[in-house]
């Protein structure tokens, strides 16, 4: 009798044999007169009792089993993941990368969650190849995790136009890079929009939490990536090297079968989180995250504020009674598309408040009316250690772009020592880089957001040290323009680039 049967008649047999004893205690009782009647009468009420338990345990042990039998084992699901930066962590080869950022109001996160039915477990040798017979692949619905971008979504037709050029040129890897709420999410959305079609597979989306104190880690990505494929998958390996042919190999299935995927990985934090996530051939992923990284054969774009004309777009999309003003308010936004959403949503919702006076507001403190930036560019600054961070808030007394030698004397070292710190902001996107002048610059609100951190005593050394600095390029600008012939032209371009800061 094997052990399944031998459960089941367990509790027959005890009740058949406590039945047998009941009867044999009540005809003992009966058949030895009063002195034993008397000992056996408790006893017969006591089996009695048991009798009737027993009795109860078999009707509903038959009840369960039979119940059990007739129903279909429900197959193990994962939540779908279609509210964008909300997933299974709850909270953004032909490969194409834009890093940037993941919107500050859905950067929690509780750590690297997998809620799963486990049921198998791949060790080493044994995880599938792409021949491997794996688990029925799940409901389209489930597949389908990348929301779609704002209907207001207005301008970056370039990046877009060139995006898609180099996807269809075959290029490996396209990258776009930026600071917090410049639109990279945005951007990242609408590109997956238009790819949409393209892909038959599956498009799936993560938010890497790259800002957060706790990211997530790169094993947890990839069993999102495969665990939204096959849900019944068991345990997994717990190292990138174990996990990533299983990674490979379910990607890889799918391309085989005809079945393109679009990765979209929001808000990564650097390139060693991302380099194990890039798919095989067949596959294409974005990638937003404010730091700049690269990875081999990546095409680098760094998104900058919109160009004026489409901040204004964006403004009167969202509120037509912007008007006349909309051009100022766009400037006091720095052309920033989150500060654009926040003003134009503002105006938007309280038709009573009048233009001008939410202009006085933004002249007198703009960040004061922006806060969801202010809490922007303190994620980024979570990220630097204090000394740099210091030498961040002393930049905020520039202007206008500023090169090197002018960093080193506001900064108060030599040039040499001042270069690290401005490369590693400029990675961090708190400084932005202008290859063609050779200069790097800060926008209007981290500006602000950096000057705020400084003392009266600090602020006014700062301005002091500036205002040496740029007495002798005036000064150089001067003997240049008087030794005349062509030296006149230099001297001109020189007191041109430094007009701002003289």
């Amino acid at each position: 009798m094997n052990s399944a049967k031998g459960k089941k008649l367990f509790p027959i047999v005890l009740t058949v044999s406590a039945t047998a004893s009941a009867i044999l205690i009540g005809l003992a009782g009966e058949a030895f007169g009063d002195q034993l009647k008397e000992l056996f009468t408790p006893l017969l009420a006591w089996w009695k009792w048991l009798l009737g338990s027993l009795v109860v345990i078999n009707v509903v042990a038959f009840g369960w089993d039979r119940w059990h039998t007739e129903q279909p084992a429900e197959a193990a699901t994962v939540p779908t993941t279609q509210s964008g930066n909300r997933n299974v962590f709850n909270q953004g080869s032909g490969n194409t990368i834009i890093p940037g950022d993941g919107n500050v109001t859905a950067s929690q996160t509780q750590g690297d969650v997998v809620a799963h039915k486990i049921e198998n477990h791949y060790h080493g040798s044994q995880l599938p190849t792409p021949d491997s017979r794996l688990p029925t692949p799940p409901p389209t619905n489930r597949l389908r995790q990348i929301n779609s971008p704002p209907r207001d979504f207005v301008g970056r037709k370039t990046e877009l136009t060139e995006l898609l050029a180099d996807l269809e040129g075959g290029a490996v890897i396209s990258g776009v890079q930026g600071k917090g709420g410049i639109g990279k999410t945005t951007l990242a959305l609408k590109l997956a929009e238009k790819l949409g079609q393209q892909f038959n597979g599956a498009q799936l989306f993560l938010d890497l939490q790259g800002m957060s104190a706790t990211p997530v880690k790169t094993t947890s990505a990839m069993e999102h990536v495969i665990r939204s494929f096959h849900s019944e998958t068991g345990q997994l390996p717990n190292s990138v090297a174990e996990l990533q042919p299983l990674y490979q190999s379910t990607l890889q299935t799918e391309v085989s079968a005809g079945r393109r995927v679009l990765l979209l990985f929001d808000n990564a934090k650097d390139r060693a989180q991302v380099e194990p996530l890039i798919p095989p051939d067949g596959c294409v992923m974005l990638v937003t995250s404010r730091a700049h990284f690269t990875l081999p054969g990546m095409k680098e774009r760094n998104l900058e504020a919109l160009p004026m004309a489409d901040a204004r777009d964006l403004l009167t999309e969202l509120c037509d009674r912007c008007g006349n003003e909309a051009e100022e308010l766009a400037t006091l936004c720095g052309r920033l598309p989150m500060a654009l959403r926040i003003v134009g949503s503002f105006l938007r919702e309280r038709r009573d408040y009048p233009v001008a006076r939410y202009l006085e507001k933004l002249r007198a403190a703009r960040l004061k009316q922006l806060p969801e930036v202010a809490a922007s560019l303190q994620l980024s600054c979570e990220q630097l250690p204090p000394e740099l961070l210091a030498y961040w808030h002393k930049l905020s007394v520039f202007p206008d772009s500023f090169d090197l030698e002018a960093a080193a004397a506001v900064l108060e070292v030599d040039a040499d020592e001042a270069l690290d710190p401005l490369s590693e902001l400029a990675r961090f996107s708190l400084l932005d880089w202008l290859d063609a002048e050779q200069r790097y610059t800060m926008h209007d609100l981290a500006s602000d957001y950096a000057d705020s951190f400084l003392t009266d005593d600090q602020r006014e050394e700062l301005k002091l040290n500036h205002a040496q600095h740029f007495c002798q390029v005036l000064a150089e600008a001067g003997k240049l323009f008087l030794k005349g012939g062509e030296q006149v032209v230099k001297g001109l371009a020189l007191f041109d680039r430094e007009r701002t800061h003289i």
